[in-house]
C-alpha cells in the first residue's frame, strides 16, 4: 500500500533582519535530504514524496488536497512536514510564512486551514504531522478537533520559542529537529523497545525529543499531540541492497560523479589527457560538477569546477582497480562494471569494494559500527568523525577516499547512515 507525504519548506521569513538566513538553494539541499530518507525507508514503509518549495500559499492548499484525496483513496497515512519560517496571528494561531506575488511581498497559510483540508474537504482518517518551525507547539491548541480516525502532531518547539538551525560545513542548513527526526528513522535507540524494532511516532518523537534538547542546550522542547498506532518504520540492522543502479540520486553526489566518470570511459576507450577526459564527462554530466562561485557584483553562479579536481576521482578509481593505471581508461574489472549497470552495477560495486576494505584491514560492519557509535553519542557521521573514529583504533584511509567510499556505500545501500550521509569532495 503506497503511503503519501507532503513536504512544504520555505526559505523566506516575515522579519527583514533574518529573512536571508536560508537561501533557497540551501533549502533545496534540506528538502533533498529529508526527500531521500522517507523515499529510503524499509519496504512497505517508504513515502511517495510531495514538494512545495517557496510555493505560494494557494499552491500547497491545492496540493495538500490533491495529495491527501490519493491517500484517502488508498486508505493510505499521509505525511505533511513543514519545514521553514513559523509566525503567530493576533490570536496566536501558528500561521506559516510564504512568498507573495512581487518580491518582498509575504503570503501567509494558517495551519488550520490545513487542518481543514484534512478534516472537512478531503476527510481522511490517518495524518501525522510533522511541524519544524517557530512557535511550531501553537498548531496543538486547535490539533485534532473534529478529525476522524488517528491523527498526530510533533512539534519542534514551544508555542512561544523559535526553532533552531544548524550549520555545517560542507553540509545544508538543516533544523535541529529535523535532524534528530531523520537521525532517529536509521538508529536503534529510536525503537518501540530492545525487543521491537518497529519505529512509531510516540518512540521516534521520544528519541528526537532528547537529541533536540540536547543539541539546543534546552532551549528548544519539542511538543507531541495526538495518536497514531500505525508504525512509522522499521530498524532494520542490515540495510536493503539496490542491486541496479540506484536512482533519484543527487547530481552533486560522488556516486553520481563516479557513475559519470565510468559511463564516459564506457563510451570511449581511452583518453589522451584529464582535460579530454573532463571535457566529454561534461557534455552529459555537466550538472555533476558544477560548483557557485560568487561575482564582482555579489550575485552566485554556476559553473563547472576546474578540470584538476578530477585527479581526485581518478586516484580514487585506481586504488580500486575500476580504471587502468597508466592509461585513461576503464580496466576490464572496470568494463565489467559497467555491463548490464541498469540491474548489476551496485552489486558489482559493492564486492569491489568490499575487496578494497579487506585489503586494509576493513569490512562494511566495521564502517557501519563506526557510524552507529557515532549517531549514538548523538553527532552527525561526518567524513571527519567517521576518519577519526576509525584511526582510534588503527585504520586509516586516505580522507578523500573515505568520503567516496562512504558516499558509494550510503547510495548502495551497503551501510546505515544518517541523512547527512551525502558528501561533497571539493
Amino acid at each position: 500500500m503506497p503511503r503519501y507525504a507532503v513536504l512544504v519548506a520555505n526559505s523566506v521569513s516575515y522579519l527583514s533582519d533574518i529573512q536571508k538566513s536560508i537561501t533557497k538553494p540551501m533549502l533545496r539541499r534540506t528538502v533533498a535530504q529529508i526527500s531521500e530518507m522517507l523515499r529510503r525507508l524499509p519496504k512497505n514503509y517508504s513515502f511517495q514524496i510531495y514538494t512545495a518549495l517557496d510555493e505560494r500559499e494557494k499552491r500547497v492548499r491545492d496540493l495538500v488536497e490533491r495529495i491527501a484525496r490519493r491517500a484517502k483513496s488508498a486508505n493510505s497515512l499521509l505525511l505533511f512536514y513543514y519545514f521553514g519560517h513559523g509566525d503567530l496571528t493576533e490570536d496566536s494561531e501558528l500561521q506559516f510564512v510564504h512568498p507573495g506575488k512581487k518580491r518582498g511581498e509575504r503570503e501567509f497559510l494558517r495551519f488550520t486551514a490545513v487542518q481543514d483540508i484534512f478534516r472537512n474537504t478531503v476527510g481522511i482518517s490517518r495524518t501525522l504531522t510533522i511541524l519544524d518551525c517557530c512557535f511550531s507547539a501553537a498548531a496543538g491548541r486547535k490539533f485534532d478537533a473534529g478529525l476522524r480516525g488517528e491523527n498526530c502532531l510533533l512539534a519542534s518547539t514551544t508555542p512561544i520559542a523559535a526553532a533552531r538551525i544548524h550549520y555545517q560545513k560542507d553540509e545544508p542548513p538543516i533544523g535541529a529537529f529535523t535532524r534528530s527526526m531523520l537521525n532517529g528513522l536509521a538508529i536503534h535507540d529510536a525503537c518501540v523497545s530492545n525487543t521491537n524494532n518497529e519505529i512509531t511516532a510516540e518512540s521516534l518523537f521520544r528519541y528526537a525529543s532528547a537529541e533536540t534538547r540536547t543539541t539546543t542546550g534546552g532551549l528548544q522542547e519539542p511538543y507531541y499531540f495526538g495518536h497514531l498506532s500505525e508504525p512509522i518504520s522499521e530498524y532494520v540492522p542490515i540495510p536493503e541492497i539496490e542491486p541496479g543502479f540506484t536512482l533519484r540520486v543527487n547530481p552533486k553526489t560522488g556516486y553520481m560523479k563516479i557513475f559519470a566518470i565510468c559511463r564516459t570511459l564506457q563510451a570511449q576507450a581511452s583518453f589522451r589527457s584529464t582535460r579530454e577526459l573532463y571535457k566529454q564527462i561534461l557534455k552529459r554530466y555537466r550538472k555533476s560538477f558544477l560548483v557557485a562561485y560568487v561575482w564582482e557584483n555579489g550575485v552566485h553562479r554556476y559553473r563547472p569546477a576546474k578540470y584538476t579536481m578530477l585527479t581526485h576521482y581518478i586516484a580514487f578509481l585506481r586504488a580500486i582497480e575500476i580504471m587502468d593505471e597508466s592509461s585513461l581508461s576503464l580496466s576490464p574489472r572496470g568494463r565489467d562494471l559497467m555491463g548490464n549497470w541498469r540491474t548489476n552495477h551496485n552489486r558489482k560495486f559493492l564486492i569491489i569494494l568490499d575487496k578494497y576494505l579487506a585489503d586494509r584491514g576493513l569490512s562494511r560492519p566495521m564502517i557501519d559500527e563506526t557510524i552507529r557509535k557515532i549517531l549514538a553519542r548523538r553527532r552527525m557521521p561526518t567524513r571527519t568523525e567517521v576518519f577519526t573514529d576509525l584511526s582510534l583504533i588503527g585504520r586509516r584511509l586516505p580522507p578523500t577516499h573515505l568520503g567516496l567510499l562512504l558516499d558509494l556505500l550510503g547510495y548502495i545501500g551497503a551501510v546505515r547512515a544518517s541523512s547527512e550521509r551525502v558528501y561533497f569532495h571539493w
